[in-house]
């Protein structure tokens, strides 16, 4: 979802307590109320400078605003009317409360801690107007500032690029994050206390874990600088904002695990991610493919053009195509935005097990129960090779990053190299126990994986043919493999329910990703190497962090 209105950059977000409504503040001098379900603009109130902080009371029907130039006031959420003028004493003279970086209410609704100027927090009283307390440990301007739900902990966020956690009875710093590289903007708790996440003008967002400091999850997603960050009432989800203005909804699951797709109806046979990273496509047999926000999880779109099972899917390399392969026989290419199709590919005389585009996204390569493989001109449709020399079904395809070469897999227990041009076989790959189930190209061409029966993949020499190392440690048949773009990390995933992460210079196991009840029999990972996508018999898909 995106809130889409204000005319300068987003300074701060919150959450009403009943998620029913967003409040936004902007350097463009408004305020907005939004519906947080439609996305509509319910009101906006004008400042006469610009908005630098918005907080929600508990109750849900005050909003705190503090500004660079006006007063620290607080207005109610019905009549858009002021209620309340902040004061503050300096050297014993009352003062009205200016230039407020941030503020926020305590949970309890009795108190509000304001950042006031540098290196400060405050604390008031509301009913007494009473300054009950000041934080001094920042050596630049806080920016923002929030309560843990319980009440007992400050988070604050700072120009010097720090954030720190306090502890409100005793007035005492307890903990230090650190790691941005350009001052911190926003900050606010999880509900349940375990989590904060921050914003930084290094265009990141940031999840960490509250008691112990650590970084669980980093977001690149703000090339011109996140500003501001909150948690949903749940939990489940965070809303963000940067200076290119526009307020973004995701969802915080994937921060503390598997962010999980669920709507199909049967086995999740094939998943892709679009190379920007904001899309997720998955093939199903249920037989529809879909389309997925891969941020917030939302379903976006369903691709219906088949009753058939959906074996495999594949994105163009620019993302405005998707390919799917099917049970009939037929593979179908489909716009990405608007969902409609508008190739068909009928050629192939049994089910279509596997699909990819070239990396020039010119050719689609299918993989067929008929015992073949055949390339294709993606804008035509024209059937240009087909690849023959299987004894047994063709079970997964994959194409070189330079396009040259055409790797199959095969139930008849091998894989074969082909070149592309000519369709004329280059090498057999032999080895397996069993069927080989999935096939993938190191980014640099040189190495083959394969992976099938018996639950070993096999790295093999592209130029060669010779096998140079085996991945050990899934206890059932591998049905997956990708590589990261980097060539650094290949990915499995397995009959035995999960998908594996192995460094592919020493085949070393790093990273086990278990959550899926049934087997994983697709993965993808994005082309920053930051999430990866995994798809199951269990009818869902799920998207993990790989940090």
């Amino acid at each position: 979802m995106t809130l889409k209105g204000h005319t300068a950059y987003v300074t701060s977000v919150a959450f009403s307590p009943d998620g029913k409504r967003i409040v936004t503040g902007s350097f463009d001098k408004t305020i907005k109320l939004w519906d947080a379900e439609t996305g509509r603009e319910t009101w906006t109130l004008k400042q006469i400078a610009p908005v630098s902080s918005v907080a929600f009371a508990p109750d849900g029907k005050h909003i705190f605003i503090g500004s660079l130039g006006d007063a620290a006031t607080v207005w109610d959420v019905e009549t858009g009317k002021k209620t309340l003028t902040l004061h503050t004493r300096v050297f014993g003279s009352d003062y009205t409360l200016n230039d407020v970086s941030s503020a926020v209410f305590s949970p309890n609704g009795k108190y509000i801690a304001a950042a006031v100027w540098n290196g400060m927090v405050k604390v008031w009283e509301l009913d007494t107007g009473h300054e009950t307390l000041s934080l001094k440990g920042h050596t630049r301007l806080v920016t923002s500032v929030a309560f843990s739900t319980d009440g007992k902990y400050i988070v604050t966020g700072s120009y010097d690029s720090t954030a720190k956690v306090w502890d409100v009875e005793k007035g005492r710093e307890i903990l230090t994050l650190q790691g941005y590289t350009l001052y911190v903007t926003s900050v606010a708790f999880s509900p349940d206390g375990k989590r904060i996440v921050t914003a930084s003008v290094d265009g990141t967002v940031k999840i960490w874990d509250a008691k112990t400091g650590q970084v669980t999850l980093t977001l690149a997603r703000y090339p011109f600088g996140a500003q501001c960050v909150a948690f949903s009432p749940d939990g489940k989800y965070i809303a963000t904002g940067g200076r290119d203005f526009t307020p973004e909804v995701w969802a915080a699951e994937i921060g503390q695990g598997p962010l999980t797709l669920q709507g199909h109806r049967g086995r999740v046979s094939s998943v892709a991610v679009s190379p920007d990273g904001k899309r997720i496509v998955t093939g199903c047999a249920d037989g529809t493919a879909k389309v997925w926000d891969a941020w917030t999880g939302q379903e976006t779109l369903t691709l219906k053009g088949s009753t058939n099972i959906v074996f495999a899917v594949a994105l163009s390399p620019d993302g405005k195509r998707i390919v799917t392969g099917c049970a009939d026989g037929t593979a179908k290419v489909w716009n990405a935005e608007t969902g409609r199709e508008t190739l068909t590919l009928a050629r192939h005389t049994n089910r279509i097990s596997s699909v990819a585009f070239s990396a020039d996204g010119h050719y689609i390569v299918t993989g067929s129960y008929d015992k073949t493989a055949k390339v294709w001109d993606s804008e035509t449709g024209q059937e240009i090779l087909t690849l023959q020399g299987h004894a047994d079904a063709v079970t997964c395809v994959a194409i070189s990053a330079d396009g040259k070469t055409i790797v199959t897999g095969s139930d008849d227990r091998t894989a074969k190299v082909w070149d592309a041009r000519t369709g004329r076989e280059i090498l057999t790959l032999q080895g397996h126990i069993g069927s080989v189930y999935a096939v993938a190209f190191a980014p640099d061409g040189k190495y083959i994986v394969t992976g099938g029966e018996g639950g070993t993949a096999y790295v093999w020499d592209a130029e060669t043919g010779q096998e140079t190392r085996a991945l050990k440690g899934h206890d059932a048949s591998v049905y997956a493999i990708a590589f990261s773009a980097d060539g650094r990390r290949i990915i499995t995933g397995s009959e035995d329910n999960t998908a594996k992460v192995w460094d592919a210079e020493t085949g070393r196991e790093t990273l086990t990703l278990k959550g899926h009840s049934r087997g994983v029999i697709s993965v993808a990972i994005s082309s920053d190497g930051k999430r990866i996508v995994t798809g199951s018999d269990d009818r869902t898909a799920k998207v993990w962090s790989s940090d």
